[in-house]
């Protein structure tokens, strides 16, 4: 196992440090928007899965009728985004706090890049690849972090977004060819029939955790490593078909983890699933699981360093100064020590839990207030909306009320409340103000 990941980890490198570094600022962050539409859905479509480990755990308690909870209201947001993806496409931002400064202004701007870092710096991601690592390698959680950790970090050493883009390709391809052989050998060793699996011991999930996984959902409307990709391309024309064509491949990915955890009953993760298998396909299921979660991890710890460097910093992209190492590096010291230390012994699903509300209720309505002027504040009343509903969101989360067993939903409606509210109060002094004068 160990020659097959380091034969993998090798391809990695060398596709990342072969080839022109990027200098200009758009090439660095966006590949000089030169993408075409396969490179953008392969990048897209495996930098979202990966927190794989919760996934695979969510299937093998509940079954394939957890995609109704845990994809579906991924799969109805993401198509509105085929038709935001335009008007997106359209404001010509480089990241996503750039775009929340363009429609209000620098604090604005400076607020959001601190929110989008604290919320989508990769711990989960790397606590989860260190998990995977652990157990294939047989090593401690913090040498298995370091590895992990040094691979994640490599795009922003070696060019931007361009040289991830390459590298995600590769991971795309490892994949699904991974999953299709996987779902090939379950269904030949298959001992009873899916019908008895679907209607076995799998438990039903609660109305609280239906609600839970919609509001999480929400999350697609701020994620930056969507507006990166869908800025990325040559036209406006390609956000949708890139859109489009990543909703796809999801459904694919889907049915293919049900099919494999169906037909392969009996396991309470991704780690059971992994022992239950023969040693060479033990090899890929490895390979499969760290390339999703280096997808994603890759792609969020980039997002973080564009954010702290570019947007809070104002570093130059095209110039590795010493302020530019520094960044790094401080980001993945800080990485390290919250996914080792602070989310050691912590679920992925409970990481998530943590992390997500307060991005959710700070930045959701600021950021279609960025794309429709009619719902927009100025810049004092953007930051006072974000500060507010995150706020309330992180009271309600360090004070859970299980008021009818909702408790982790309230923090979320609460925030998104109050941002609503505020909303809706400047507007109202607004139109006075006007009718007075």
């Amino acid at each position: 196992m160990a020659v097959a990941l380091f034969l993998c980890a090798l391809t990695y490198l060398l596709l990342l440090l072969l080839g022109k570094r990027s200098t200009a600022s758009s090439d660095y962050l966006l590949g000089s928007r030169g993408f075409g539409v396969f490179p953008l859905i392969a990048t897209l479509t495996v930098s979202q899965y990966g927190w794989i480990n919760g996934v695979i755990e969510v299937y093998c308690l509940t079954g394939p009728k957890a995609w109704f909870v845990l994809s579906l209201p991924y799969l109805c947001f993401n198509l509105i985004w085929v038709a935001l993806s335009k008007n997106l496409f359209q404001v010509q931002a480089q990241t996503t706090p750039q775009l929340f400064g363009l429609a209000y202004g620098r604090s604005a701007q400076t607020l959001a890049a601190l929110f989008l870092t604290l919320i989508f710096l990769p711990v989960m991601y790397v606590h989860m690849g260190a998990q995977v690592l652990q157990h294939a390698l047989h090593l401690t959680l913090p040498w298995a972090a370091g590895i992990f950790l040094f691979l994640t970090l490599l795009p922003v050493f070696t060019g931007g977004f361009k040289k991830l883009v390459r590298a995600d390709v590769f991971l795309f391809g490892i994949t699904y060819l991974v999953l299709l052989i996987l779902a090939v050998y379950s269904y030949l060793t298959l001992e009873a029939s899916v019908g008895e699996f679907i209607s076995s011991s799998y438990r039903n999930p609660k109305a609280s955790e239906c609600l839970n996984w919609w509001l999480m959902a929400l999350i697609v409307f701020i994620d930056p490593s969507i507006h990166q990709r869908l800025w990325a391309g040559k036209s406006k024309n390609h956000a949708p078909k890139v859109m489009g064509g990543a909703i796809a491949f999801w459904i694919v990915f889907d049915l293919l983890i049900i099919a494999i955890v169906a037909w392969n009953p009996g396991n309470a993760n991704a780690i059971e699933l992994l022992q239950g298998l023969p040693t060479g396909l033990q090899i890929i299921l490895v390979m499969f699981l760290l390339a999703v979660i280096l997808s994603t991890s890759n792609t969020y710890f980039n997002l973080a360093f564009n954010h702290i460097a570019f947007d809070v910093l104002k570093l130059k992209t095209g110039k590795r100064s010493f302020s530019f190492l520094i960044t790094g590096f401080g980001l993945a010291i800080l990485c390290f020590w919250l996914s080792t230390q602070v989310y050691g012994q912590k679920s992925v699903v409970d990481i998530l839990f943590d992390l997500f509300p307060v991005a959710i209720s700070a930045l959701f309505l600021p950021f279609f207030g960025a794309l429709y002027p009619s719902i927009k504040l100025d810049n004092s009343g953007a930051v006072v909306q974000m500060l507010a509903s995150a706020l309330v969101c992180l009271f309600f989360q360090i004070n859970p009320f299980n008021w009818h067993n909702f408790a982790t939903q309230i923090p979320v409606a609460s925030g998104l409340l109050t941002s609503l509210l505020v909303l809706l109060t400047v507007k109202l002094l607004w139109r006075q103000k006007e009718t007075r004068n």
